[in-house]
């Protein structure tokens, strides 16, 4: 049997219309679990002192040293990130139509599948890195639909989730690396391009006080809408697979 193949414009189109049509939804959800968080980082975690020209093994033992001092706040910014992405997930493809809080109450309980599904892909991915470059990035491309899964089809264990987004890549892997690949060389151009334009303009309109705030949030904002961007495209070439 023949399986239709891939319309990246039509992945395109469904990704920007599930934006627009959730519009009010992706804002606050957005705003609570990827920029606040953010933004609080900047307050919260421990900065480490820096060393001027540090060697290889001092430069371990300061990310070691940040992550002890500051382990705990990195975990709960990992949790209220991955209920975010499965909140998103849920209300933009699960058949049931579920309200925001129900979203909220799925994603809080699928939230250690996700954590497992993550920690086995990154580390099949890792391990196919370590042999040859290309083996890790097909092993990404073939689990990039595991969070769809997870949140669209209420999936709680983390290798049937890996089992599926394997199965529904199948024969599109080379497609899809190439559109995100395209979309992402765009994407981060567009990112600095911007980034430059604001920062300039911070720089020479407003107090010299503000402007590391301003351009910190700057930076965030942009970052949490390249998160967002690929978040739909995701969610729109789940929608595509599953139905060719």
């Amino acid at each position: 049997m023949t399986t239709r193949p891939l319309d990246f414009t039509e992945i395109w189109n469904d990704a920007t219309a599930l934006l627009k049509s959730n519009r009010e939804i992706v804002l606050a959800l957005a705003g609570v679990f990827f920029l606040l968080p953010a933004l609080a980082a900047q307050f919260l975690l421990t900065p480490i002192e820096p060393i001027s020209k540090p060697t290889p093994e001092q430069a371990v033992q300061m990310v070691q040293s940040w992550f002890a001092v500051n382990w705990y706040w990195f975990v709960l910014f990992l949790v209220v990130g991955m209920i975010g992405v499965l909140s998103f997930n849920i209300l933009l493809l699960d058949a049931k139509k579920p309200t925001v809080g129900e979203a909220l109450g799925q994603a809080c309980a699928l939230w250690p599948t996700l954590f497992m599904a993550r920690l086995l892909v990154t580390c099949a991915v890792f391990l196919g890195a370590l042999l040859l470059i290309v083996p890790g990035v097909y092993l990404a491309v073939k689990f990039i639909l595991v969070e769809p899964v997870i949140g669209a089809e209420n999936q709680r264990n983390p290798i049937t989730a890996m089992q599926r987004s394997w199965e529904l890549t199948k024969g599109k892997s080379l497609p899809i690396f190439g559109f995100l690949l395209i979309v992402a060389v765009v994407s981060i151009i567009a990112f600095f391009v911007i980034s430059l334009i604001f920062n300039i303009a911070i720089v020479l309109l407003l107090p010299a006080d503000i402007v590391p705030m301003l351009t910190e949030l700057v930076s965030t904002v942009l970052q949490m809408g390249l998160s967002l961007l690929f978040l739909f495209l995701y969610a729109a070439i789940y929608r595509q697979v599953r139905l060719a």
